[in-house]
């Protein structure tokens, strides 16, 4: 049944996507201990990799200012591993010669080579199962489908430095890179002790959380403007907690069921946060610095606990 399943989904992925890409990679393993690696440079390119089994591994790197591009897992059981990324990492080593007889000085410095427009998909059923997707650049997308106990994923985007600095003439130049803009984080998980982090920088962003079951976490961070956050927890016990920090972002949680915890922290202009709760014994937390911030705290049940602080 194992390898029915599998081979079913990897011959209705291969005829779908096949016309569309410049290079398509395929691996279907069935077994225990796998591990796969796909790396594709360039543009409108689709890896995909089916596991099913115990402790098996995916890596799919796009990279090389990869557009376009997909990458999709599918891993079914326990303790299973998928690591996605899209974009890269460059370096650059400058060297400034000083006047006179002083020895040459050399600078690292490091610069993103972005992905744009393309999709990073992984889909794991089973418990224990990690996921982790990293994206560089602008309007790309990372969705991460969990159904199981105890599994957990991880979602950064965004860039990566934070400045560029270049030698000239015996001066210093400093470049801020073009943030990155318009992406989506997306994860959904079905069942108990579930865990999510989803990272964001740059502006335009969401990242969205769905998590039913008991004893749930979302860690959600985001750092620009114009961003949204949202996280909707179905389960007792749960933990969302959300970090903005710049102009006219947005956080939302919704929480249904007992002793469950909320905590949103925002720094800067214009933020709004809202928590609703719907249960007993529920705590919800807002801190927010700056000016023109708005914060909402709504409850329904016995015994709850809201606290809001504005400076």
């Amino acid at each position: 049944m194992r390898i029915l399943l599998a081979s079913t989904a990897l011959i209705i992925l291969t005829a779908t996507a096949a016309a569309a890409s410049e290079n398509d990679a395929y691996i279907l393993q069935v077994g225990d201990h796998g591990k796969a690696y796909q790396t594709q440079e360039g543009f409108d390119n689709t890896a995909v990799a089916i596991q099913s089994g115990l402790r098996n591994r995916v890596t799919q790197d796009q990279i090389a200012g990869s557009t376009g591009n997909l990458a999709v897992s599918l891993q079914t059981g326990k303790l299973n591993t998928v690591n996605q990324s899209q974009g890269a990492e460059g370096t650059i080593v400058d060297t400034l010669k000083p006047v006179g007889n002083a020895a040459p000085v050399k600078t690292k410095t490091t610069f993103d080579i972005p992905s744009a427009d393309s999709a990073a998909v992984a889909v794991q059923t089973g418990t224990l199962n990690e996921a982790t997707q990293l994206q560089f650049g602008s309007r790309n997308l990372a969705v991460s489908l969990q159904l199981g106990k105890g599994n957990s994923v991880v979602q950064t985007q965004g860039t990566i430095s934070e400045e560029r600095t270049r030698y000239e003439g015996g001066t210093i130049r400093k470049e801020v890179p073009e943030a990155s803009r318009n992406s989506f984080a997306g994860a959904l998980q079905i069942a108990d002790d579930s865990h999510v982090s989803q990272t964001q920088s740059g502006n335009g962003h969401t990242a969205t959380a769905f998590q039913a079951g008991l004893d749930e976490s979302s860690f959600q961070t985001q750092s620009g403007r114009d961003n949204d956050a949202v996280s909707i927890q179905i389960g007792g016990a749960s933990r969302s907690s959300q970090t903005q920090s710049g102009k006219k972002n947005s956080g939302l949680v919704i929480q249904f069921d007992t002793e469950n915890f909320a905590e949103q922290t925002q720094t800067g202009e214009r933020g709004e946060g809202t928590i609703l709760q719907a249960g007993f014994r529920n705590e919800a937390e807002q801190v927010q610095a700056g000016v023109k911030n708005t914060a909402m705290i709504a409850q329904f049940g016995r015994s709850n606990v809201a606290s809001q602080s504005q400076k």
